[in-house]
Order: C-alpha cells, then structure tokens, then sequence
C-alpha cells in the first residue's frame, strides 16, 4: 500500500490521511525489479496525482491481480493510475487486463491473453519519445481483442504495435490517432495451409507457460494428406465489426492497419498517404481523405462521403466502390480498381 492511508492488518479497510511531505513523482516504482510473479498480487495507491512505473516484469498466472486500488476480480489485472503510467517492461496476464491512467507511456510490451482495455484521460502513447523528441521507442500492446480509449487526448502508435490475435471487434477511440513511421494496428495475416487432395487430419493441443505465465488455447497440427502437398496464403482473419472513431485527425501516413472483418473510420480528417490500409469492408466520412501514394485494399465495400478525396500515385481497390465528394477527386497517377463498382462522382 503507496501513499499516506490508515490501513487495517487485512487490507479490507484503506482511508487516505494527509501526507506529511510532498506527492512522489511514482507512487509505485518497480524500476528497479527483477520481476514479481504471483497467482493474486495485490499494489494499492491512494495517493492523488501520482503515477507508477515498470521497468521489469508483471506477470499473473490464473489468479487475481490488482494494483492501484480498485479491488481484485476475478482472474483480471487492474492497473489503475491517477497520474501518469510508464512502462519500459513487460505486463502480462493470463486472463482480462484493465488498465486505466491519467496519461500512459509505453515502450515496453503489455500483453493480456484475453481482453485488454486501456483507457487514459489525457494522452495514450504506445510510444516513448527519445533524446529531445526525436526517435524513440515504439511499445507493443497485444490481446485477443483491444478496446483502447483516450478520453481528451490523442493516441500515438508511432512505430508501435497494437496487435489482435483474435476475431474480436476492435476498437479505438480518441480525440487524434496517430499510427506512422511504421506503426501497426490490427491483426495480422496469418498462413493458411491447404491441400490440393486426400484427407488430413490433425490434432490441438496447449501448454502452459513458464514463470506463471498462461498461454492461450493451442491450435490445430494439420495431419499429413495423401495427394497433393499443402500450399500457404497469407490471409486476414475474419473479425466482428470495429471501429476506429477520432473526433480530430488520423494520420496513417507510412503506417499499417489491418482488420478482416467491418471497421468504420469515424474522423473528419484521415491521412494513408504512404500508408496501408487492408479492411473487408470500410466506410469514411468527413471533410477529407488522402490514400495519395498509399494502399487502401478492400475485399468487399469501399464508400466515402467526404469533402476531399486524394488518391494520386495511390491504390484504391474493392469489389464495389462508392465515392461521393462535395469538392475534389484527385487520382493523377493513381489506381482505382473496380470489381463491380457504385458510381463514382465529385460535386462542387
């Protein structure tokens, strides 16, 4: 227990008392831990404006974590921060991570089994600047569904990873969402492997980690086939509808984006430029979008209702189109590729 309390020897009763010196800069500082593993850790700040730092590891097994205060639950880590949240380490848990902040840094790696949320006040950066402001470190955050949400301030993925492993909903909420230099957000194309002929089996099976650690289910050994050898595709995995809702600007210029399933761009300001951007389906609103020398790849629907839309030197392509600008459309250089295409129009 951080912080200036009046605490019972059972932990059930905390009361805040006036401190005698001024706040810490962290509340909580496991800079300088080699690692903390538990089944149920229990670290409670009750000190305003503070915030808490990891420099090393975190890590639950099947049991309950709780650090900053709000209590255990079942089988979930609870990080709950009033000031800033700095992790340089490693998080992990094995079931439900919640992690909540005044403002979060992250150029280490938090990675949650099942479904982690992470809402901030301020500032979301899975990005930790360097020397000056320049360069950096970008973090990764990785769960089988990522539910990120910035209640005044901006997400910063640059050069960072936002990963989903699974066919959950994704979503991202924030006032700016910036993913450059590189950065990725969604899930991955995984290989697919198929036979030409005969009959395969196979068999699943999971292991648990080490240190703690929980491993999600395993998957599935093809079993050998008779008849053809098999052959590998890189494809998106199918997930529910998500969303990724800005009230200011997205820029995704020299970034990757990558879903399987629905995801709405809700945003009057979206930015490829450079960019990849690969959805099943994708619908963008608002008073411009740029795909100039960017990939925008859609596999079903691609409709836009925008002010300005900018595809010069850019790739544009889905298997039905449906364009309407009140201004321009610039496509000098570029590629609007139409399997069965709505028509495209620009009003002025």
């Amino acid at each position: 227990v951080a912080g200036a309390n009046r605490v019972t020897a059972d932990l059930g009763g905390i009361a805040p008392i006036a401190g005698s010196a001024g706040a810490p800069a962290y509340a909580i500082d496991v800079a300088q831990l080699g690692g903390m593993y538990a089944n149920h850790i229990a670290l409670v700040v009750n000190e305003a404006g503070v915030g808490a730092r990891n420099a090393g590891t975190i890590q639950t097994a099947t049991g309950t974590y709780a650090l900053a205060g709000t209590g255990p639950g079942a089988g979930k880590l609870t990080l709950s921060v009033d000031g800033l949240l700095d992790n340089s380490g490693l998080i992990q848990v094995a079931t439900d991570g919640v992690l909540r902040a005044g403002s979060l840094a992250n150029g280490g790696t938090v990675r949650s089994a099942a479904v982690l949320q992470v809402a901030t006040q301020g500032d979301l950066a899975n990005h930790i600047a360097g020397t000056g402001g320049a360069g950096g470190t970008g973090g990764t955050m990785e769960a089988r569904r990522l539910d990120l949400r910035s209640a005044t301030g901006d997400i910063d993925n640059r050069a960072g990873t936002l990963r989903q492993t699974s066919t959950a909903g994704l979503a991202v909420t924030a006032t700016g969402l910036s993913n450059t230099n590189g950065g990725f957000i969604g899930a991955e194309p995984v290989a697919a492997s198929t036979n030409s002929s005969g009959n395969g089996g196979g068999s699943g099976s999971s292991t648990g980690g080490t240190g703690g650690a929980a491993i999600p289910p395993g998957t599935g050994t093809p079993g050998s086939a008779a008849g053809g050898a098999p052959t590998s595709a890189l494809v998106s995995p199918v997930v529910s509808p998500g969303a990724l809702v800005a009230a200011g600007r997205v820029r995704n210029d020299g970034g990757r984006i990558h879903a399987g399933g629905d995801i709405a761009l809700q945003t009057p300001n979206i930015d490829n430029a450079g960019g990849t951007l690969r959805v099943a389906d994708l619908a963008v609103a608002g008073a411009a979008f740029s795909n100039a020398g960017g990939t925008l790849a859609v596999t079903n629907t691609f409709s836009a209702g925008v002010g300005t839309l900018d595809n010069a030197g850019g790739n544009l392509h889905a298997r039905t189109i449906a364009i309407t600008t009140t201004g321009d459309l610039d496509n000098r250089g570029g590629t609007l590729a139409l399997l069965k295409a709505a028509p495209a129009t620009a009003r002025s």
